[in-house]
């Protein structure tokens, strides 16, 4: 039965009445992640992937959890999931496999007492680098720094200068041989707070290099790179500090204080999850998009900031992503059974005459429906009995062939014994499908629907 624009799950109960499947009227908000208007920790950083923190505040209405329940996040991200769930005095794990986001996340879980700090080690920062920079930059290196991508070498060093002050002075006595990229799941707030200052210090100096797909993050292919003062990269990240802790003064609600126990964000994939069986009470996530994002590169400047090596390290990080247009050597097992709607589409795509239609397409959605079914099943072992878990979800086309992404989940889904509570569809106007023109050779309409999926073990 349609209520409301959304598929209202009815349940039988043992003795054969129906009751609403739900434990509320579902009124979520779009989970879409716009920009929000005025002061908001929603803007510190744009990553594409958000889904929108009014959303996530009905999900926690919604699900009417205990006090002290444990929210979990598999796919992180930009830390939406992290920021509610600390706001609203829930317990909260959360994972990801890229170190960049780690930061972005840890950040947005910044307690409001701590803005107090802020100009005190922006100033410490301050004369740090201004100690340091000339012999810095004068020093001579055979190392190519990341930063080299998109800045001119001596530009770079000046860059490398501050992202090492701000390391020494907000780390003190936690600076260690360890490089940052390699523990990003363990500074603090504080900490990861100036690094999203340093995130975007940079993406104002490379704007240039954006490209049409907020996804992709165009490089120097040796041509002309940007040329950087000093003083002007300090200036711009004064800048940055400024702004977010103007918008941090600006919050009506205060952010509490939690300890790394209450709150935890660290690196690991959804396929093996360092989460205890049983422990989780619900799940709030968006699963990566099934349209081929390579969702490293898109943050190559922030892991350049931290450090992050080029190469092969790199192309291990890209294919640990799910999603990731990368094919790994263990991808998907071809006679799994991932539901029939999953069925349809491979035997469609690997029979479409396109090119590369039935080698690297047919690959790629393999792998990528078998990383989603073994984190599916991961998620089933942590969550309680009773445990709910909301996913977005959003549809896609391989040339003409829908991929119905959430009907798709439900199957899995269905196959692990949960229950689908609630299936509330959200129109997507436009998708970054309509950026290809070679994609108008199979169709000329690029809108989506983002399904919210809530399902209970």
């Amino acid at each position: 039965m349609q209520v409301g624009g959304r598929r209202n799950i009815l349940a039988k109960t043992n003795d054969g009445h129906q009751e609403n499947g739900s434990t509320a009227l579902a009124t979520f908000r779009n989970p879409k992640r716009k920009f929000v208007s005025g002061d908001s920790r929603a803007n510190w950083f744009r990553y594409y992937a958000d889904f929108s923190v009014g959303f996530v505040e009905d999900v926690v209405a919604y699900l009417d959890l205990p006090d002290g329940a444990t929210l979990l996040d598999p796919w992180l991200g930009g830390g939406t999931t992290a920021e509610v769930a600390t706001a609203k005095g829930f317990r909260l794990k959360g994972y990801d496999v890229n170190p960049a986001m780690l930061l972005v996340a840890r950040a947005r879980t910044l307690p409001t007492s701590a803005a107090k700090q802020i100009p005190i080690l922006t100033e410490l920062i301050t004369r740090s680098y201004k100690k340091n920079i000339t012999n810095e930059t004068k020093s001579s290196t055979t190392v190519i720094d990341p930063f080299e991508q998109w800045l001119q070498p001596a530009s770079a060093a000046a860059f490398r200068v501050l992202e090492r002050s701000v390391e020494a002075i907000t780390l003190k006595n936690q600076m260690s041989v360890i490089p940052l990229w390699r523990r990003a799941g363990q500074v603090s707030p504080l900490v990861s707070f100036f690094y999203v200052g340093l995130f975007r210090t940079l993406r104002h100096f490379i704007s240039e290099f954006q490209s049409s797909n907020p996804t992709w993050i165009k490089v120097s292919d040796g041509g002309e790179r940007i040329q950087l003062s000093p003083d002007r990269i300090l200036n711009r990240f004064r800048r940055e500090i400024e702004s977010l802790l103007k918008s941090m003064r600006a919050e009506t609600e205060v952010m509490p204080s939690v300890g790394t126990r209450t709150c935890v964000i660290n690196q690991a994939s959804s396929l093996l999850l360092p989460v205890a069986s049983g422990s989780i009470d619900a799940v709030i996530s968006s699963p990566p998009y099934c349209t081929r994002i390579d969702y490293v590169r898109a943050t190559l400047p922030e892991l350049a900031v931290i450090g992050y090596p080029n190469g092969n390290v790199t192309r291990g990080l890209r294919e640990m992503m799910i999603g990731t247009p990368t094919i790994n050597k263990t991808q998907g097992n071809n006679g799994a059974n991932w539901g029939p709607t999953c069925s349809r589409f491979l035997s469609a795509v690997e029979g479409h005459s396109s090119k590369a239609s039935s080698t690297y397409y047919l690959k790629y959605y393999r792998q990528y429906f078998a990383s989603v079914s073994t984190s599916l099943a991961e998620i089933n072992r942590v969550l309680k009995k009773s445990g709910q878990c909301v996913l977005v979800v959003q549809d896609s086309y391989y040339k003409e062939i829908q991929n119905d992404l959430p009907r798709i989940f439900i199957e899995m889904a269905t196959q692990l014994g949960w229950t689908l509570r609630e299936e509330k569809p959200f129109p997507v106007k436009q998708t970054l499908a309509g950026v290809n023109p070679k994609v108008k050779e199979y169709r000329t309409a690029f809108q989506a629907t983002e399904s919210v999926l809530v399902f209970s073990k």
